[in-house]
């Protein structure tokens, strides 16, 4: 029911930018259907393979259902312009596209559209994906800078080992901490006892890990220094029987002794 419900929104996403054009049922049935089918693989396939691989955590499935289906709805927006002509319009397809309005000051008045360029159909396709095109670059962009942003370390709440480089892609801090408002936010402190609890757990959870760290860490620096592998117990050699056979000759000479 869930990916029935977001490849609606997805279809609805995808419409958009050719929803001003005369796409008829059939077209926007199409560009509907294909884009649910895209919201619905991201959803099952592609978030989980990005979440596996480079860490990627999307919460809201904005991927899923603004970006793909946004990039296809760029796309159709793209192939509906080029198939825009004024055997479809009229002569009042400047007033969809102002580019595309007649350049005659006189004959744009008597349409009632501003003066254009004269831009072809084909020209104007090629606008979209150029804009397309930007739009990525300027998100895409942006995304990579306000990421670096939010995870320089002083930003980021949790131990100084458990948080990632500026750089590193797909990594931030500990994700005990990624849905605690309180880390990141001023909030109002009217915590219930379960609250309370669960924050306790994991204040304890925080301290483990920190002992964690610092133990192995000592365990490292040991391995350095002896050589010693720290998960290998070393091996203490015995000889149970000649030991027995000693302590068996000592007596011996006692009770002789103490008979003489």
């Amino acid at each position: 029911m869930v990916s029935i419900q977001n490849a609606t929104l997805a279809g609805g996403v995808a419409v958009g930018s050719s929803s001003d054009l005369v796409i008829g049922p059939s077209g926007a049935m199409l560009i509907g259907l294909v884009a649910g089918i895209v919201s619905v693989f991201g959803y099952e396939k592609v978030q989980p393979f990005l979440a596996r691989k480079i860490g990627l955590d999307d919460t809201c499935g904005v991927h899923n259902l603004h970006g793909m289906p946004g990039i296809l709805g760029a796309v159709a927006g793209a192939i509906s312009a080029m198939s825009a002509g004024n055997e479809l319009y009229g002569d009042t397809v400047g007033k969809v596209f102002p580019a595309r309005a007649t350049s005659n000051s006189t004959l744009a008045a008597l349409l009632g559209v501003s003066t254009g360029t004269d831009r072809t159909a084909e020209e104007q396709a090629g606008y979209q994906i150029a804009a397309l095109v930007v739009t990525l670059a300027i998100s895409i962009g942006g995304g990579m800078i306000t990421g670096m942003i939010v995870k320089l370390p002083i930003f980021l709440p949790g131990l100084a080992e458990e948080k990632a480089g500026w750089c590193e892609c797909g990594k931030s801090t500990h994700e005990d901490y990624w849905y605690e408002d309180e880390y990141y936010w001023n909030v109002e402190e009217e915590n219930t006892e379960e609250e309370h609890e669960k924050e306790q757990l994991l204040s304890q959870e925080r301290l483990k890990r920190s002992l964690d760290f610092e133990i192995s860490k000592l365990e490292s620096q040991r391995e350095a220094l002896f050589g010693v592998d720290p998960d290998v117990t070393p091996a203490v050699a015995t000889n149970t029987t000649e030991d027995d056979n000693n302590i068996e000759l000592v007596n011996n000479q006692q009770g002789k002794g103490q008979k003489s």
